[in-house]
């Protein structure tokens, strides 16, 4: 785990071009923030499942089928 402790804490980003998500979580890591940096939008959502502070996301990554993942994540989450 990055820093930032528990998974409830960190935030996933996923930037898939260049290295826009390593240098997004560096910037986060700076801040004393943990972030972890993600592949492709079915690790995001798998790894959202177990928690996650927020989600960075770059619009590139946003189509109709990624939208419904994240939606479906997000719909299967406590209150």
């Amino acid at each position: 785990m990055s820093a930032g402790g528990q998974p409830d804490e960190r935030v996933l980003v996923l930037a898939p071009s260049g290295q826009d998500g390593a240098m997004a979580a560096d910037v986060l890591h700076k801040a004393g923030i943990g972030a972890q940096v993600m592949p492709d939008i079915a690790g995001l959502c798998e790894e959202a499942r177990h928690g996650a502070a927020a989600v960075l996301l770059a619009a590139e990554v946003l189509d109709r089928a990624a939208l419904e993942s994240l939606s479906s994540v997000l719909e299967a989450q406590e209150p």
